[in-house]
């Protein structure tokens, strides 16, 4: 009897032991399972905040080349294109733009389009810049998403003209001014995803904002260092400067026409400085309009200089009498030479110059002479001022 509860109580005690152990390999399981399920949370906790660091990273890389480009870009226009293009490819989207316009309303667009792009992208945002300008006012957002299929029912034109230029959506930011008024739109068109995109934009707006204002104070600057303040044509600083670009300028031949304006000071001592400047700005703006802004210079109180790349010769001498008509028009004479030369010809773009000035005095005279009165020769002056300078020299030493 005793044997048998014994072995009853081996068994129960087995029957104990298997269930302990059961559970303790559950315990021990579930433990492991803890330590997986920890592991695994915290490693996909680390990864995640891992990306986002990776993410931000990318934002601060992506908004500082953006910055360096445009930093330089006032000097160098092409890095406009440059940085549109990593906001485009940051962004997902076929075509970048940038539109901003002068304080005197002259208009600038700048654009960027993927190589495997329809050109057609940028004749239509280009030709419609009005529409996504309209979008931002309209909205007064920060920036507006516009899906072409959306404007199907309320705007049937615009969405057709869109479509047919495989338009599938714009997206658009207002550049602003120093002073905070809208100076331009930047934006981009065929956008794969949406979700993001605004952060792109608000990363590198201030620097578009930043480049507008660099790009107007150093068009300021320029025009100061460049233009003659009273004529408003090129000065003789900017002629200095040009003056070896003309001997490879023209192709069939290059033409300099020197004029200098007869009677000036006579018109300062009867009429006064105002009536001289009235004259002064008068001749310029006849020899810019018929010689244009980018040839034309004031190179002393009433000498002016054009220059004219392969114009005719015929057309130059038509060119001279018309101003020459207008300026009697309002009672004001000047006297013309031209330098001429074939481009094989030409060596030296300053004897051109000097021959267009030898012909010049050549006329001034004659002019002169009509009147019987002695002409101010300016060779003459310039002479007298070296004789002088040589003079005073020679005493003090």
């Amino acid at each position: 009897m005793n044997n048998i509860c014994e072995e009853g109580s081996i068994k129960m005690n087995k029957k104990h032991m298997r269930i302990i152990e059961g559970a303790l390999y559950l315990a021990a399981g579930a433990g492991i399972i803890h330590l997986i399920y920890q592991f695994a949370a915290k490693y996909f906790f680390v990864k995640k905040e891992s990306r986002e660091k990776q993410k931000r990273l990318d934002l601060i890389n992506y908004a500082v080349n953006v910055q360096e480009l445009l930093f330089v870009a006032h000097r160098k226009p092409e890095n406009i294109e440059r940085a549109l293009e990593k906001i485009a490819k940051a962004a997902g989207s076929e075509h970048a733009f940038f539109k901003f316009c002068y304080e005197d309303g002259r208009a600038v667009l700048y654009q960027w389009l993927d190589s495997r792009a329809d050109r057609e992208l940028l004749k239509a945002v280009g030709e419609n810049m009005d529409f996504v300008e309209s979008r931002l006012n309209n909205a007064k957002a920060e920036a507006v998403f516009e899906d072409i299929e959306r404007l199907k029912c309320d705007d049937y034109k615009n969405y057709s003209y869109f479509k047919a230029k495989k338009v599938r959506n714009i997206m658009a930011v207002p550049v602003l001014s120093v002073s905070g008024a809208a100076a331009g739109v930047l934006g981009i068109s065929n956008v794969q995803t949406i979700c993001g995109t605004a952060k792109l934009f608000d990363a590198v707006r201030v620097s578009f904002s930043m480049l507008y204002n660099n790009i107007i104070s150093f068009n300021k600057i320029k025009e100061m260092s460049e233009v003659d303040i009273l004529t408003k044509v090129l000065n003789r600083n900017c002629y200095q400067g040009s003056l070896e670009n003309y001997a490879k300028a023209g192709k069939k031949s290059m033409a300099c026409v020197y004029c200098d304006v007869n009677g000036l000071h006579e018109m300062n001592n009867a009429k006064g400085h105002e009536a001289g400047d009235k004259m002064l700005i008068f001749v310029a703006s006849s020899m810019r309009s018929h010689f244009g802004c980018r040839h034309t210079y004031r190179i002393g109180g009433d000498e002016f200089v054009a220059f004219a790349p392969d114009m005719e010769y015929r057309d130059i001498i038509g060119h001279i009498k018309a101003i020459e008509d207008e300026l009697k028009t309002d009672g004001y004479h000047a006297s013309f030479g031209v330098g001429w030369s074939e481009k094989n010809d030409i060596k030296d773009i300053e004897l051109l110059v000097k021959q267009a000035e030898e012909n010049m005095y050549t006329e001034k005279k004659k002019y002169y002479d009509a009147l019987g009165m002695q002409a101010r020769d300016g060779r003459s002056h310039r002479n007298a001022v070296k004789v002088t300078e040589h003079k005073l020299n020679s005493v003090k030493n």
